[in-house]
């Protein structure tokens, strides 16, 4: 490792709230610009280039108006970053978790 590099290499926990309206795809942009430590707008390859946005919105929307998931994982590499997005709305993201 290089002693210069500045860039975090602990995990980070965020919280996606869908009450909010905001989309599950925004909060991991968001999360994973909040460790680069750059805007979301300025991440070097868009989160859709990896993973189904629209599909983690559906998969971990609640299943009815009074019932949340509240169990289920989806785990994939962006960039250096491992992200785990959890069903309770959890984002872990896993700085140089990914060789690259």
């Amino acid at each position: 490792m290089d002693p210069t590099d500045t860039r975090p290499t602990e995990k980070r926990t965020f919280h996606h709230e869908p009450d909010d309206g905001a989309h599950i795809g925004t909060s991991i942009a968001e999360a994973i610009a909040a460790v680069e430590g750059v805007d979301a707008g300025d991440a070097p390859s868009p989160l859709e280039s990896v993973v189904d946005t629209d599909a983690l919105d559906a998969l971990f929307a609640p299943r009815n108006e009074d019932c949340t998931r509240g169990r289920g994982l989806v785990r994939f590499p962006f960039e250096r970053h491992l992200v785990t997005v959890w069903a309770d709305g959890t984002i872990v993201v896993e700085p140089d978790a990914v060789g690259g």
